[in-house]
């Protein structure tokens, strides 16, 4: 091949380029590598969307949480009397989740207040105090 100003330009730019490539390459696989990490994190889908792992969670503790069976015992006075024993009240699932999205936000309300109450007190300056 000859060795003209028209190659060595190409030539030169190509190793330029390969340069530019070889600088980037651990940037890119840095940038991966966090990447990968956090598509495999479950705390952070939980952060960006918390509502299916919500209900996942509502279902399982449904599932896995046994009833509670009451027996009632009622000594009468007359053994032979039969009384009628009023029903135990009925949970319903509408109620358990209501509770506990109720508590859910009451958290997290919790949490903004704290939250906001340390900032306003460890704010550097506040408009009360003097410059000295």
């Amino acid at each position: 091949m000859a060795n003209t100003l028209a190659t060595r330009k190409q030539s030169a730019a190509i190793r330029h380029q390969m340069q530019l490539i070889r600088n980037a390459l651990p940037r890119d696989v840095d940038a991966a590598r966090a990447q990968a990490q956090e598509l495999t994190d479950w705390r952070y889908h939980m952060r960006k969307n918390p509502w299916p792992f919500l209900a996942v969670a509502s279902v399982a503790g449904y599932a896995l949480v046994p009833a509670k069976r009451v027996r009632h015992t009622v000594t009468h006075p007359n053994p032979g009397a039969v009384q009628a024993q009023p029903a135990p009240p009925r949970k319903s699932l509408v109620g358990g989740v209501a509770g506990a999205l109720f508590t859910l936000a009451l958290r997290s309300g919790m949490t903004l207040a704290t939250r906001r109450l340390s900032q306003a007190f460890m704010s550097p300056a506040t408009p009360f105090q003097r410059a000295n």
